[in-house]
């Protein structure tokens, strides 16, 4: 029963925050729009990237985080992300990598 519960409570959730975002989404440009569709079964996604392990989960925190390295989408190799470049050390335990300049978190902090 409480397992129902939550999923019924995730749901309202997404659509409480899907609708008070509306506003924020028409004031952009429509050209930029793209459509996120997310295919969820009946367990609770867990938003954590660290401790997230199913495939839905990996959709919804692709959507909403950036790391590292993106992926090609023609040959699916990866590629810098938010960093501009990165050194692997000669033993290969030591990475280490070089930020862009312009890489902020959500509330406009810089990422050092």
């Amino acid at each position: 029963m409480k397992s129902i519960f939550k999923q019924k409570f995730f749901s309202l959730l997404i659509l409480i925050i899907l609708f008070c975002c509306q506003n924020m989404f028409s004031q952009f440009d429509s050209k930029y729009q793209r459509e996120f569709v997310i295919s969820i079964s009946q367990m609770n996604p867990d938003l954590n990237p660290h401790t997230a392990s199913y495939s839905t989960e990996a959709q919804i925190i692709n959507g909403l985080y950036e790391g590292l390295f993106t992926y090609d989408p023609r040959t699916l190799q990866p590629i810098p992300a938010i960093c501009e470049s990165f050194k692997l050390s000669r033993d290969k335990k030591t990475w280490t990598f070089t930020l862009k300049d312009d890489v902020t978190f959500s509330d406009e902090e810089k990422i050092t």
